[in-house]
């Protein structure tokens, strides 16, 4: 089986004879885009990457500043952000392949 896009802006899984999986029944059908983070299906998948690398940059970039105690508003910003563009960065990646190319 591979995917093939539906002309409706999503894609769907087709069988080798063109109708959509063993029953006919299309799957797979997951629109591209900010609607798929917002609503969670990549939460499992970023979430798990931002934890792991949002850490090693935690220690790595502010892991002296908050182990002295010197800790302000600006690096507890700094350490969400250190796990939020890695959860971006993975949603991205996870939903890439199901957007529609022109």
């Amino acid at each position: 089986m591979g995917d093939s896009p539906d002309g409706q802006g999503t894609r769907r899984r087709v069988g080798i004879d063109g109708a959509g999986s063993a029953a006919g029944t299309a799957v797979d059908d997951q629109p591209g885009g900010s609607s798929t983070i917002a609503r969670g299906v990549t939460f499992r998948t970023a979430s798990r990457v931002a934890l792991v690398v949002g850490t090693i940059l935690t220690l790595v970039n502010q892991g002296a500043i908050m182990m002295d105690g010197d800790s302000t508003v600006g690096t507890w910003v700094r350490v969400g952000v250190n796990y939020l563009v890695p959860y971006l960065v993975s949603s991205v990646g996870y939903i890439a392949p199901f957007r529609m190319r022109s």
